[in-house]
């Protein structure tokens, strides 16, 4: 890939950020697909002391100080790095007298370039947490995903009801039928770690839902099941998408929304005040063994998609 950095030089300083990231981006990516890489990712019997990488924009290589559990240096030649590369090492950054890279100031700044300075790299940590790190994410997202050769469950009780709040018995429960599995599975489950995590499950405050279940982009191709707690919205988007339901109503009209997708014939219901090891084996078995569940949400998901307008015309239209 050519570059050129003449053209770059004459950039504003905020969209040379954004050029760099993006780059750092491209390249995580394809140095994600290096056997190498690939071998460090998969590897279960390797262990490591020390994580040398380098922060030039490049942070999914911190993933491993994560996998291996090994502290981390990181180098940077790129002007002392900026509080962008600094931050994560938990290394100050007094931005009155340290000015962030790309901007053409010398440690005496005045007042205005003093505020500037601190605007500008609130403007970059913005960016980086709200555009820079969801696509780091998706692309392991991505990976996870892709390489799920039997499957994947995703697990989510939505916004209101967090799966914290459930009982250390019934996440038990959960996390036992997860490590008998093939399949791997996400659960949006609020917490950084779990204890007894099994290899073939991923838990995060937050997945980017209407992607993996093809509300907008299609569905991904390894989508097997979709366990939630049945507000219309998630019966919509797994209707939508094609995938079978396993259902846990809390309140509302959610049983209501569940009891219509087990009658008609792709998903069951369970309930977790009676919820036992037993009974979440058998319906995650079912639903994922019994090839009638997947044939009809995609049979129910064609007649959804089978109208003469989209549904936003249609609503517009009405409005109208």
């Amino acid at each position: 890939m050519e570059f050129d950095f003449v053209e770059y030089g004459s950039l504003s300083p905020f969209t040379q950020q954004t050029v760099v990231s993006g780059i750092g981006r491209d390249v995580c990516r394809r140095l994600m697909d290096d056997p190498g890489v690939r071998y460090l990712i998969d590897s279960r019997q390797r262990t490591y002391d020390l994580l040398i990488t380098e922060g030039f924009f490049y942070v999914c290589f911190l993933a491993f100080s994560h996998k291996y559990r090994a502290p981390t240096v990181l180098t940077c030649a790129f002007g002392g790095g900026g509080s962008w590369n600094n931050h994560p090492m938990g290394n100050p950054y007094p931005l009155a007298y340290l000015p962030e890279a790309g901007l053409a100031y010398s440690s005496s700044m005045s007042l205005f370039q003093k505020t500037y300075n601190t605007l500008f790299s609130l403007a970059i940590n913005l960016h980086r947490v709200l555009v820079y790190f969801p696509v780091m994410d998706e692309m392991d997202l991505q990976e996870f995903m892709d390489a799920a050769a039997e499957g994947v469950i995703y697990f989510s009780m939505g916004s209101n009801v967090k799966s914290t709040d459930l009982s250390e018995e019934v996440r038990a429960v959960f996390l036992k039928t997860f490590a008998r599995l093939r399949q791997k599975v996400l659960w949006k489950l609020e917490g950084d770690s779990l204890p007894n995590q099994p290899a073939n499950l991923r838990i995060s405050s937050w997945f980017p839902q209407s992607d993996l279940l093809g509300v907008a982009v299609a569905a991904h191709r390894n989508m097997r099941l979709f366990i939630t707690h049945g507000g219309m919205v998630r019966v919509l988007e797994a209707l939508y998408a094609g995938v079978p339901l396993l259902g846990f109503p809390i309140f509302g009209d959610q049983v209501w929304n569940l009891l219509r997708a087990r009658d008609s014939g792709y998903g069951l219901v369970l309930h977790l005040r009676n919820i036992t090891q037993e009974s979440f084996d058998w319906a995650v078995n079912e639903l994922m063994t019994d090839p009638r569940y997947a044939e009809n949400a995609r049979k129910l998901s064609r007649l959804f998609h089978d109208r003469p307008e989209p549904p936003l015309e249609t609503a517009v239209r009405s409005v109208q």
